[in-house]
């Protein structure tokens, strides 16, 4: 146990207590300390990690920032605002990051929307088994002749 500053006492944690805390894995609890995005914690006598209250609150944050899929550069700094206390820059920070992942998940929304169309013409296609395209020239590799056909139809896929 460590003393506080008013003299009574805490208990540190364990790994697998921090981990279960934040509910993380341990083994993303050392990658954070190897990014430096989590300071290496003291040691116990007999080498085990030891992790404070602050370690604690820290990982919460470094947990719920990787939830909301955000980098490790914009976690770094949204820990460092949050760490020193710096409520403003901190919300003006978090706000600036979600609104940029927020504006690359509609991106990829839209390009996955696009991919499942040109995936269902493309099935649509092939639900007819007999190739049309082989029989009127086929391929110059010997293969089905299809493959070719899906090859060039699908370059011009538009990226709405």
């Amino acid at each position: 146990m460590a003393a506080t500053a008013d003299g009574g006492s805490r208990k540190r944690m364990r790994i697998g207590e921090i981990a279960g805390v934040a509910g993380l894995s341990t083994s993303a609890i050392r990658y954070y300390e190897r990014v430096g995005l989590l300071a290496a914690p003291s040691r116990s006598r007999s080498g085990y990690r030891e992790y404070s209250d602050e370690d604690v609150r820290r990982v919460r944050l470094i947990a719920q920032a990787r939830m909301l899929s955000l980098p490790l550069g914009e976690v770094r700094q949204l820990i460092a605002f949050a760490m020193d206390g710096k409520c403003g820059p901190l919300r003006s920070e978090l706000r600036t990051a979600l609104e940029n992942r927020a504006a690359d998940t509609r991106r990829q929304i839209r390009e996955l929307k696009s991919l499942q169309r040109e995936l269902d013409r493309i099935c649509a296609e092939l639900a007819d088994t007999s190739c049309p395209s082989q029989a009127l020239a086929p391929s110059s590799s010997g293969a089905c002749a299809c493959l070719d056909d899906l090859a060039s139809s699908g370059s011009g896929r538009s990226e709405d």
